[in-house]
């Protein structure tokens, strides 16, 4: 079994390996969230996911409610390619910065390549994971890259890990966190009390049945994070509805990937 499992691993790893290798590649333009980038798509998912247009996201316009102003420090967790950062950087204009933290080799030289391509210099990345310690984290090699304790493809790497407290620590406490990593978000945020501690709005993707529960992770873990005395919640599917109130939200609501906007009210 374990010979056979190698094997599939190993046929995995060469199949994408070929698919980036002689992927054709290009630079696009879009508008996405009404800000005009160009990208290199340099793989399939890149191609699925950023050559289009994007419509304005609902936790954008709710982030641009609060701290998601011009002079801002965000933290983007979890950046894949980069386009989520470029438009922060755009927000939050050269006088703010946005902290990239992408621990994918691949997706990390795109991310570092798009921002050259749109001469972004508020974007400062780093190849890393930021998880529940500092440290080395087990990885896997998609194109989509999460934590080998969520999901398994190809062989796995390693990788260099931090915290959100070590960030700030860093780079010093952030206006706005962007998280958004395949099911580590209930880690992450366990080591997150530096930003909690500071004014700050979160946008937390949560993996329900994705992730999130292969991490030790829970929907009721994640929201005792952001407790109604000190955020106003909003979520919301990727459905083209509107957000609503946490409150509002229905039991069934939890049942599947759902974004949640902490805005805080410090």
């Amino acid at each position: 079994m374990f010979k056979r499992n190698l094997l599939w691993k190993l046929v995995q790893q060469v199949r994408l390996n070929f698919q980036v290798s002689f992927f054709s590649r290009r630079v696009v333009e879009h508008v996405y969230c009404g800000e005009k980038l160009r990208v290199s798509i340099e793989d399939g998912l890149g191609k699925a996911w950023y050559d289009k247009d994007w419509p304005n996201l609902r936790e954008f316009e709710l982030l641009g409610t609060g701290r998601l102003v011009p002079g801002a420090l965000v933290f983007d967790i979890g950046s894949h390619q980069g386009v989520v950062a470029m438009i922060l950087a755009r927000k939050v204009s050269p006088t703010g910065k946005v902290v990239c933290a992408e621990p994918s080799p691949h997706n990390f030289k795109v991310l570092l390549n798009n921002a050259r391509l749109n001469g972004l210099g508020n974007i400062e990345a780093e190849q890393v994971a930021v998880g529940d310690s500092v440290g080395k984290l087990t990885f896997n090699s998609s194109l989509n890259g999460s934590a080998s304790a969520v999901t398994s493809y190809g062989l796995r790497i390693t990788v260099d890990q931090v915290t959100i407290n070590s960030l700030v620590a860093k780079y010093g406490p952030p206006q706005v966190v962007v998280l958004d990593i395949e099911g580590f978000e209930e880690r992450a945020l366990s080591a997150g009390a530096d930003a909690f501690n500071s004014n700050c709005d979160f946008m937390v993707e949560v993996h329900v049945g994705a992730g999130l529960e292969s991490a030790g992770g829970s929907v009721a873990g994640v929201l005792a994070y952001f407790p109604a005395d000190q955020f106003d919640r909003y979520v919301h599917h990727d459905d083209g509805k509107e957000p609503i109130r946490l409150e509002t939200a229905s039991p069934q609501f939890f049942e599947k990937r759902f974004f949640l906007t902490a805005l805080g009210k410090r």
